[in-house]
């Protein structure tokens, strides 16, 4: 299910903005919740770009899933950065039934973060996956596997996943999609 559209950040891969003009929207708390209650599943996968961005909205939805008495559980998509920022209200979450997250960590070094716009650091990524193992809550690593990586770069991130203990991951191929800077920035290599 949908509950907001777009991102407010700016990472410099994703074409996922542009499907709503670069607009950071989201849905009212009470129709996502609604919605929620009218899904014959006990499992829900939010397809939000994140879904901790509102922190207050979390909070918001949680409590109505819980006033309501709601039992499903729920996938998310999230960024590190908010993962740590959200870091108090992870008891709330995990009541309401968030179990597992899908987190953007991207890259192993603060170069290649920097690199992307990410606004995030090895560091806060640590802490993100720290705070979802101490609240039992599945950490899902997304990383981005860039064109011009080497042996080492692999070697890098499969380090990374064995020290922080991650048993799930997903990588993506660095894709140049118009509309995104790393388009702008490879265009004349792809066209």
């Amino acid at each position: 299910m949908k509950g907001s559209f777009s991102c407010p950040q700016n990472c410099k891969f994703c074409v996922s903005r542009n499907f709503n003009s670069c607009t950071y929207r989201e849905r009212d708390a009470k129709a996502v919740v609604d919605e929620i209650a009218s899904i014959d599943n006990d499992k829900i996968f939010f397809v939000d770009d994140d879904f901790l961005v509102n922190k207050e909205r979390v909070i918001d939805i949680c409590n109505m899933l819980l006033e309501r008495n709601i039992k499903k559980t729920f996938m998310v998509f999230a960024r590190a950065d908010n993962i740590v920022a959200c870091e108090d209200i992870f008891p709330l979450i995990y009541k309401a039934g968030f179990r597992d997250m899908l987190v953007g960590l991207e890259a192993v070094e603060d170069t290649t973060l920097e690199k992307y716009n990410k606004n995030s650091s090895v560091e806060l990524n640590k802490k993100a996956v720290k705070i979802l193992r101490d609240f039992n809550m599945v950490c899902v690593g997304l990383f981005v596997i860039n064109y011009d990586f080497k042996h080492k770069d692999f070697m890098n991130i499969n380090k990374f996943v064995k020290k922080e203990k991650l048993i799930w991951n997903l990588f993506s191929i660095l894709i140049p999609f118009k509309g995104t800077p790393v388009y702008e920035e490879n265009k004349d290599k792809i066209e």
